[in-house]
């Protein structure tokens, strides 16, 4: 098999490799590189699907390098499902930025070896395991609207979508919920802020808070997933404290900031769409499909991979071992071929999706992400009378490998 080479990638330049047609390109404008006040769903995703089925976008990727897209829900499926011309590995280069080199366990280890990590993996995570931490969710829900409940008003975002999964990341790790402030900043820091010494400083806050935690835990397990972790074994071999580090910080940095901008989008849509929160509010058994309705129509997370192998696309374009390739969910979720209306929010459509990935590489923590999702939502609406928005203007927005809103001032009559 070929070796990957990444020399034909044109880091922070408008050069097109000369192997791209030039009726293949075209511009990705969920790009972090390409500034809008549009809405990506309403406005934006729309637009991408009139274009060619697979196409190359300088400046696509959050790293500032040109990728190929693919636009078509089938194409992404299968791009998702195939392991033999594209990688996981090097994909996140969060190490890079702290000069080492290792991947997340288990988004950026590829099969066979990822297989290993999934086994040991997928009974902590399990749906009946995450069914058992439900009271503990919907405590930490009602901790946070205790807060503002009585106000009439809140900063969603700050005060109920960011905090809110941050802390369930810290029960889940058995860890202490006086930590919550300090993780949420850190979260912030890596995931936000563009300030390089920054990011640095509160990676590292990161990584020797979750080293004390393993090294505690080796010495003294609790019912917990870093104990499981450290305790787990594959073939007769425990995992080193290096591979309970880097899936551990794989949790913290994929968990929270998914469930922070989905639950971002699905409460502006409901804050805009009165009708569809009170249908919510008289018909409670439909909350699970309708959660499902909005995972589906407000897939945030674009998933990148590099080719391992050349690849022919389905409009005849190849794509060179070296590539990098992004595979967004939120395209996919829109696709006219795939959903009637697409650009509607039907809440019983109940339908199947891409939001959490496909394949071997699905979200470890789908079940538990969902549970987030629907015990959130069902609680707000429990507490907090019909919400709208504090003001007219479309909410600030955050794109890459994320589409995500940083505020949301929502209010409601006392």
């Amino acid at each position: 098999m070929a070796t990957v080479d990444q020399s034909n990638v044109s880091y922070y330049s408008d050069e097109i490799p000369s192997h791209v047609p030039p009726d293949a390109v075209a511009e990705f404008p969920l790009s972090p590189f390409s500034p809008t006040t549009s809405d990506p769903f309403d406005v934006l995703i729309p637009e991408v699907h009139k274009g060619p089925p697979v196409f190359f976008a300088p400046h696509a990727h959050p790293d500032g390098f040109g990728c190929w897209i693919f636009r078509r829900a089938e194409d992404i499926r299968k791009g998702f499902l195939d392991n033999e011309h594209f990688s996981t590995k090097d994909t996140v280069r969060l190490s890079e930025n702290y000069g080492e080199k290792w991947d997340l366990i288990p988004t950026g280890i590829d099969p066979p070896l990822h297989t290993k990590y999934r086994k040991v993996l997928n009974p902590m995570f399990a749906p009946s395991r995450m069914v058992a931490l439900e009271d503990q969710v919907r405590e930490q829900a009602n901790l946070l609207i205790d807060r503002f409940v009585d106000r009439g008003q809140c900063e969603f975002m700050h005060d109920f979508a960011v905090p809110y999964p941050v802390a369930i990341f810290l029960r889940l790790l058995g860890m202490s919920l006086d930590e919550m402030d300090q993780y949420v900043e850190w979260e912030h820091i890596v995931v936000h802020r563009s300030d390089n010494s920054r990011k640095r400083e509160a990676f590292i806050g990161i990584r020797k808070s979750l080293e004390k935690v393993i090294a505690d835990r080796r010495a003294s397990p609790k019912d917990d997933v870093l104990s499981g972790l450290v305790n787990a074994e594959y073939e007769g071999e425990k995992l080193d404290d290096m591979e309970v580090l880097r899936t551990a910080l794989n949790l913290f940095l994929a968990g929270l900031d998914t469930v922070t901008s989905t639950s971002g989008w699905m409460f502006k849509h409901l804050a805009t769409h009165p009708e569809d929160q009170e249908r919510l509010r008289a018909e409670p058994a439909l909350l699970d499909s309708a959660v499902e309705e909005m995972l589906r129509a407000f897939a945030p997370v674009t998933v990148s991979r590099v080719c391992k192998k050349e690849f022919t696309t389905s409009n005849g374009c190849v794509i060179k071992v070296g590539d990098r390739v992004l595979l967004p969910t939120p395209i996919a979720a829109r696709d006219p071929e795939v959903y009637p209306e697409p650009n509607k929010i039907i809440l019983d459509r109940a339908p199947i999706h891409m939001t959490f990935a496909y394949g071997v590489h699905r979200c470890l923590g789908s079940h538990l992400a969902r549970r987030e999702l629907q015990i959130g939502l069902e609680t707000f609406l429990n507490r907090i009378p019909t919400f709208r928005l504090a003001n007219d203007e479309l909410p600030p927005m955050y794109f890459g490998f994320v589409l995500g809103i940083s505020s949301l001032p929502l209010v409601w009559d006392k």
